[in-house]
């Protein structure tokens, strides 16, 4: 009932910021009733609460509360709810400052070592401590040349990468589709290459940011599993590919648009390319399967659609690239509504992540 009412007290909705002002010597006075009726954990309960809410009131900074904290813990009330509040201070310090918090942790651990609030203490001491790596990666990039990546990690010494090659475009769409119901390690696959890369581990608890590379691959698409200790930390998939598609002619209506197909590596056109086109823009349906072929300037259409809504591709061509172009309506995402007399400029690099002292190249088409 109290607590009920100190909740009303502080309805922001119910009162004003004068009201709850005014209210605030009421709630206290209940904080202080409680304390002083109490003893044990419900004590410890109110002494707490109360100190929570002077810092949301403003009545306490930060430092203030932490030293109060400390006060409660360290009082002569007995009772293991002292474990639950050096957990919530040694939360409060796990990134900032994750040496002072394991030390708290462990003063948690020693003073209550049968006490159900240490199961926080264990959560809390593993979301320190884990090793947890998260890899940075280029969605598509060029064949036979290495692939750098970026790996954000905390406590690993090492991990290892997966490649894995996708082995049928439609199961490999159907994860595209809904990733719920087809997680990306479902995907048809085949095993490909295992690297393992070392990492310093300093002891920090801290996050650290190293780059690795990845050797080269083929033409293809690519699924890449990261794996810490035996364990699965996450997956991408990524493209292989030495072509892209740009707009030889851009119409608002998307059903006029003209494309054409060139190579990443030089912007030159691929000349009479034979192309699959599948197209997955029916949630619902199944895959609709066309192909077509690119002129002797590289230039080609998109074949015939019937949703008048969102369109989804993905295209690979004779030599394995893959390409994904989305459509809703008339217009394609990403794209200026420009006029088919307007030059328009279109420029692109040659990988997303680049190291220290590399040299940067990039492309520019000039199309009309």
């Amino acid at each position: 009932v109290a607590l009920q009412h100190v909740d009303f007290l502080k309805d922001n909705v119910l009162f004003t910021p004068n009201e709850l002002k005014a209210n605030n010597a009421e709630i206290l006075e209940i904080y202080n009733d409680q304390i002083a009726t109490n003893s044990g954990n419900p004590k410890l309960f109110y002494e707490y609460l109360k100190a929570q809410y002077e810092v949301s009131f403003g009545q306490l900074s930060e430092a203030e509360a932490r030293k109060k904290y400390e006060a409660i813990v360290n009082s002569s009330t007995d009772g293991d709810y002292k474990v639950y509040i050096l957990n919530d201070i040694a939360g409060g310090l796990s990134s900032a400052n994750p040496k002072e918090a394991m030390a708290i942790l462990k003063k948690a651990k020693e003073m209550y070592p049968k006490s159900e609030f240490q199961n926080n203490i264990k959560n809390t001491e593993n979301s320190i401590t884990t090793p947890v790596i998260t890899v940075s990666y280029e969605s598509f990039t060029l064949p036979q040349q290495p692939i750098h990546l970026s790996v954000n990690y905390k406590n690993a010494d090492a991990f290892a990468m997966n490649i894995y090659q996708v082995t049928d475009i439609n199961s490999f769409i159907s994860h595209i589709k809904d990733s719920y119901k087809n997680p990306l390690l479902k995907v048809a696959k085949q095993l490909v290459k295992k690297e393992n890369y070392q990492l310093k581990n300093t002891g920090d608890y801290k996050n650290h940011i190293s780059s690795v590379e990845l050797s080269a691959l083929k033409n293809g698409l690519y699924i890449a599993e990261y794996i810490v200790e035996g364990k699965s930390q996450g997956s991408y998939w990524f493209s292989v590919t030495d072509s892209r598609i740009i707009y030889n002619k851009i119409s608002n209506n998307s059903a006029n648009n003209v494309l054409r197909l060139i190579s990443r590596n030089n912007g030159e056109s691929k000349k009479n390319t034979s192309l699959t086109f599948y197209d997955y823009s029916e949630y619902n349906k199944p895959v609709v399967k066309s192909s077509a072929k690119t002129d002797p300037q590289g230039i080609f259409v998109f074949p015939e659609n019937k949703t008048r809504n969102y369109k989804r591709y993905l295209i690979e061509d004779s030599e394995k690239n893959i390409s994904f172009i989305e459509a809703y309506g008339g217009n394609y995402y990403d794209q200026p509504r420009v006029d088919a007399t307007e030059k328009t400029a279109q420029i692109f690099l040659d990988r997303a992540i680049y190291r220290p002292g590399q040299t940067v190249y990039f492309k520019v088409i000039n199309t009309q």
